[in-house]
C-alpha cells in the first residue's frame, strides 16, 4: 500500500489533478492529440490513486478506452463491411428480378427393358433399372460392385434403331481390381465416393446384350443423325453434359444468376445437322459452385464437338458433395 502523502505533497498533487483536470474539460486541450489526451487521464488516474481519491465523473470513464482514431477505423471498417454485403443481397434480388428461364419441352415416353431381361438381364426393385451380372461379359458394366443397367429416356431418339441403355465402368485401378481397363473414349466421370468411372452403353442385338465404349461404335450402329431427339440422344451420350429442360427450378432464392435468360435443353437444326445446348457445373467438393452452358454441335454422321460457352449462375451456398 502506498504511504500516505504530507500536506505539503498532497497540495501539490491536488493542484495538479486540477489543472490536469482542467485541461481535459476543454481548457487548454484544443491542440492535444488522443494519444496526448490518454497520457493525461493516466497520470490523473496515478495522482488520484496517490491522493486515494476517485477521479470525477466524466474523466474517469474515458481511462482505458481506444483512442478515438482507432474506434473510427473500426466503425468505418463495420459499416463497410454492413454495406458490401446489403449490396451484394441487392445485387441478387435486382439480378433475380431480371432473370428469365425459358423451359423446354422434355422428351415423354416409358423406357422399356423388356428386351434387355429378355436378353437375360434381372428387373431389379427400381423400373428403369436393370441387373445384367449374368448376362454380360465378365467385368462389364461394373460399378459399385454390380452391373447395373439404367433406362434413359433421353436415349429415346435411338431406341427407334435398337434398344438401348447406359452404364458405367469402374476404373479399376481405383477400386483395386489388377483387370485391365477396356479401350474407351467416351465420357469419363472421376470424383465422389464411388470413384472415377467410365461412361459405357449396352445395346441389345440379336437377342444378345453388345457393350458400346467407342464414339466410333454409337455412330456406326445409331447414324445418320437425322431428328431432334437422335440429336439429343448423341449429345447426351458423347459430350458429358447434362440436359436441363428447366434450368434453375430448384431453390431459386440458394441462386446467383450471370446472365439475363436461360433456355432449356433443345436441339436446334443448323447446317451440318444439330446445336443441342446442354449444362456442366461443378459437382464434386465444397464452396461456390458455378453451372456453365455447354454447345453441343452433332453432325449428321454423328460426330459431336462440345465446348462451355459462358458460365449462367453460381449457387453461393458453401454445401459439400462427394
Amino acid at each position: 500500500m502506498r504511504p500516505m502523502e504530507s500536506d505539503v505533497q498532497r497540495g501539490v498533487l491536488e493542484a495538479r489533478c486540477g489543472e490536469i483536470e482542467r485541461i481535459l474539460a476543454g481548457g487548454g486541450a484544443e491542440g492535444l492529440d488522443d494519444s496526448k489526451r490518454d497520457a493525461l487521464r493516466a497520470q490523473l488516474q496515478e495522482l488520484r490513486s496517490r491522493l486515494g481519491a476517485t477521479l470525477p465523473a466524466g474523466i474517469s470513464a474515458t481511462v482505458g478506452r481506444p483512442p478515438a482514431s482507432t474506434v473510427k477505423v473500426a466503425v468505418g471498417v463495420a459499416a463497410a463491411l454492413v454495406v458490401a454485403i446489403a449490396s451484394w443481397g441487392l445485387y441478387r434480388r435486382f439480378a433475380q428480378a431480371r432473370f428469365t428461364v425459358v423451359p423446354t419441352p422434355r422428351p415423354s415416353g416409358a423406357v422399356d427393358l423388356t428386351p434387355f431381361v429378355r436378353a437375360g438381364c434381372t428387373q431389379t426393385e427400381s423400373a428403369g433399372v436393370v441387373d445384367c451380372g449374368g448376362a454380360l461379359p465378365p467385368h462389364a458394366c461394373e460399378h459399385m460392385g454390380g452391373a447395373m443397367v439404367y433406362g434413359d429416356p433421353l436415349l429415346a431418339g435411338l431406341a427407334t434403331v435398337a434398344p438401348i441403355a447406359r452404364c458405367s465402368e469402374s476404373d479399376g485401378r481405383f477400386s483395386g481390381d489388377r483387370t485391365p481397363v477396356p479401350a474407351s473414349d467416351l465420357p469419363r466421370f472421376g470424383g465422389g465416393m464411388a470413384g472415377p468411372s467410365t461412361a459405357a452403353f449396352v445395346v441389345v442385338d440379336g437377342g444378345k446384350l453388345v457393350v458400346i465404349r467407342t464414339r466410333g461404335e454409337l455412330a456406326a450402329r445409331f447414324a445418320p443423325v437425322k431428328t431432334e431427339a437422335q440429336a439429343l440422344a448423341f449429345a447426351v451420350a458423347l459430350s458429358g453434359g447434362q440436359a436441363s429442360f428447366d434450368p434453375m427450378s430448384a431453390d431459386r432464392s440458394m441462386l446467383t444468376p450471370l446472365v439475363p435468360v436461360v433456355e432449356g435443353t433443345k436441339a436446334v437444326k443448323t447446317a451440318g445437322g444439330f446445336r443441342v445446348n446442354l449444362f456442366e457445373g461443378d459437382v464434386f467438393g465444397c464452396g461456390p459452385k458455378t453451372t456453365y452452358e455447354f454447345e453441343v454441335n452433332v453432325s449428321t454422321a454423328g460426330q459431336v464437338r462440345a465446348e462451355r460457352t459462358r458460365a449462367l449462375y453460381s449457387e453461393q451456398a458453401g454445401r459439400c458433395a462427394d
